[in-house]
């Protein structure tokens, strides 16, 4: 019983980014559209933007994987810490993002 309120308490936590994924996803999609004026300044600002979008507007499916994973396998795993993963990276490639950006404008 722990157990599941431990879960329980993880993957609510975890789920507080969940509408911030779901409006990045159109942010994402219209900055896709830009990405070729990026690629002209520097691969490297093109690269870290298009991941930072990506792992921005893919939260919600990493959230659900990892959900699914848990509670069917009843107990806590590196799995189950996808989500915070996940936030880490799109933290690391929008910070690349921002240091490229003032790098190469």
């Amino acid at each position: 019983m722990k157990n599941k309120k431990l879960i329980w308490t993880i993957f609510i936590i975890q789920a507080i980014p969940i509408p911030i994924s779901f409006i990045s996803i159109i942010g994402s999609l219209v900055s896709f559209a830009n990405i070729s004026i990026l690629v002209e300044k520097s691969m490297l600002l093109a690269a870290a933007a298009t991941l930072a979008m990506f792992f921005a507007g893919t939260y919600s499916v990493t959230y659900i994987f990892a959900l699914i994973k848990t509670i069917n396998s009843k107990r806590i795993t590196f799995i189950s810490f996808l989500p915070v993963l996940h936030i880490l990276l799109f933290v690391l490639f929008f910070n690349m993002w921002v240091i490229f950006e003032d790098m190469y404008m």
